[in-house]
C-alpha cells in the first residue's frame, strides 16, 4: 500500500523517510501507521497548499 507520511518514520527496506514522502509498506503496517496518525493513504492525502503571494497595502496613507 503506498503511504504519505505525516511525520518522519523509520519504515524497515526503506530507511527514514520525511515528512510528506510517499512509500510503499504492507498492508498491516500500513494499517498500523494510518491508525496511529504517522501516515494516510496517498490518494486521501491532503493537496499542498501554495503559499499565497502578500500583499501591500496600497489604501491612502494617514
Amino acid at each position: 500500500m503506498e503511504l504519505k507520511a505525516l511525520r518522519p518514520i523509520l519504515v524497515d527496506k526503506v530507511g527514514t523517510v520525511a515528512e510528506g514522502e510517499t512509500f510503499e509498506t504492507n498492508d498491516q503496517h500500513a494499517r498500523q501507521l494510518i491508525a496511529k496518525g504517522y501516515a494516510v493513504e496517498s490518494s486521501e492525502a491532503p493537496a499542498e497548499e501554495k503559499p499565497q503571494a502578500r500583499r501591500r497595502n496600497s489604501g491612502p496613507k494617514e
